[in-house]
């Protein structure tokens, strides 16, 4: 921009309170008050994955809430989203009891997780693939994510439970973003052997 000046930066205040190797995927609340975000730890269950395991930081007191969950997954599935409430976040994974794997909300407060899309006796493998690369819709009414194929977008209503291609096609896609107002979706997939955005 003509005419701007360089700001200056003050030290980053690290804000991880642990010495795990991987603390990753951080996302702020709605309100900007706190910030989640999932630790990595190297124990990896040969038929569960690696556990989930997410921290709360207030930025109002510069204080940490550990949520160590019943939940194992692979690490490129963390990805927690906050609800407009500020007091869940929606994460995917697998219970170690029952092998119920999907999409659940868990309480910041108290660790404690309800299921919206999951579906039973899920493999370590399976879950890879179910839900992939989900995203809330910004009302917190819908959930959006790949299909198995990665070929098609699904649209999930929490309240109906119902299910609805709002995109299919031949080749696979990449990624995908919402609209702030959840009415249009920009996608990338590759075309004609180049990736292109539509």
């Amino acid at each position: 921009m003509n005419g701007a000046t360089k700001a200056s930066v003050k030290d980053p205040l690290k804000i991880s309170a642990h010495n795990t190797k991987r603390n990753m995927n951080a996302v702020w609340s709605p309100n900007g008050q706190f910030v989640a975000y999932s630790r990595f730890e190297p124990f990896r269950d040969e038929h569960l994955g690696h556990p989930q395991k997410f921290t709360i930081y207030d930025s109002n007191t510069n204080t940490h809430q550990d949520l160590d969950t019943d939940m194992y997954g692979n690490t490129f599935m963390y990805n927690p989203q906050w609800t407009l409430d500020n007091k869940d976040l929606l994460i995917h994974g697998m219970i170690k009891d029952n092998y119920q794997g999907g999409l659940f909300l868990l309480d910041i407060d108290t660790g404690k997780n309800k299921a919206q899309k999951v579906s039973e006796n899920v493999s370590v493998d399976a879950i890879n693939d179910l839900n992939r690369s989900y995203t809330f819709s910004n009302d917190n009414k819908s959930i959006f994510y790949f299909s198995e194929d990665r070929k098609s977008i699904i649209k999930y209503d929490i309240k109906s439970k119902k299910e609805t291609k709002i995109l299919t096609g031949t080749e696979t896609l990449l990624y995908y973003v919402l609209s702030n107002d959840n009415s249009r979706i920009a996608f990338g997939y590759w075309f004609e052997n180049n990736h292109q955005i539509f």
